[in-house]
């Protein structure tokens, strides 16, 4: 990943933002969560071949490598929707290899959200929303990745490509006039909440503005980008499990939190990290079960 990236990163705060009043309040309004597991992790990619020995069983298929990412993953941020709208058969292929709870979470197609103004895209957005809703219950919420020149002036164009998607959706922000001080924009939170639709937080080095605080919706999609297993990518970690524990106690209902690493090679090693740090907090992290098995997502 290389938005917000830093080849030196000694001198950075990564300390996280106050929480926002509006934070506050929509915890308080989404009341007391289910008791069911929560954390739901997951990386941008499977088709890792030099994740087998590390993620996967040594020995393992390049074939079978969506069915093991499915054993040990709860999700996948799918960015290769982002390059290509996958074709019905492809979509029919990714539900048949993966157990019923676990969940797609496409980027928009990158002709919808970079190739050309967002207002233009409203029609392939539905088309977009239309096609990945082919995975049935398999289809998470759609992230909506939008360019670093995307501006409060554009946000009607949003609401429109929002509305057009018809489904669950968070929405990444990049431009740096909607951040001030850890808070997103008041104008893009509003549209977010009144569609229902999550903030992506993305936590990395080199663009501390989009590591923001603020919550539009009982849910969050964490885009966590490690250092290359630096020891601060550890403590940031920790520092999101005790601020996830916290905001769970008082209503989120569910995080996915997708590991980034400049070299993804070592992403394995940061997902197992994270994996074990939760679990030392009693952190429930969602694994998918086996067909038959009663779905929690």
């Amino acid at each position: 990943m290389d938005f917000g990236k830093l080849t030196d990163i000694e001198g950075v705060d990564f300390s996280l933002p106050p929480e926002p009043v509006r934070t506050r309040a929509l915890l308080e309004r989404a009341g007391r969560p289910p008791e069911v597991p929560w954390l739901v992790l997951g990386a941008p990619a499977w088709a890792r071949r030099d994740w087998i020995g590390k993620l996967y069983p040594a020995g393992a298929s390049p074939r079978d490598l969506l069915r093991h990412y499915a054993r040990v993953c709860g999700a996948i941020e799918l960015n290769a929707s982002y390059y290509t709208v996958p074709d019905e058969h492809v979509l029919d292929a990714w539900a048949a290899e993966t157990p019923p709870d676990f969940r797609f979470c496409p980027k928009l197609h990158r002709g919808i959200t970079h190739d050309a103004p967002l207002v233009q895209g409203v029609a392939a957005a539905a088309e977009f929303g239309r096609r990945l809703r082919r995975l049935g219950d398999r289809l998470g919420p759609f992230l909506v990745q939008l360019p670093p020149w995307f501006t409060p002036a554009e946000l009607p164009a949003l609401d429109a490509v929002l509305g057009a998607l018809d489904g669950p959706a968070h929405v990444e922000f990049r431009h740096a006039e909607l951040f001030r001080k850890g808070v997103l924009h008041p104008a893009a939170a509003d549209l977010c909440e009144r569609r229902g639709a999550g903030v992506v937080i993305t936590d990395v080095a080199g663009r501390r503005d989009v590591c923001h605080a603020t919550l539009t919706a009982p849910e969050l999609m964490l885009r966590f980008v490690g250092n290359g297993l630096h020891p601060s990518d550890f403590t940031r970690v920790d520092a999101w499990l005790a601020r996830l524990v916290d905001w769970r106690s008082r209503g989120l209902r569910r995080v996915y939190f997708f590991v980034h690493q400049p070299d993804d090679h070592v992403a394995p090693e940061l997902l197992q990290g994270l994996r074990e740090r939760a679990a030392a907090r009693g952190i429930p992290v969602h694994t998918p079960r086996a067909r038959g098995q009663l779905s929690l997502l």
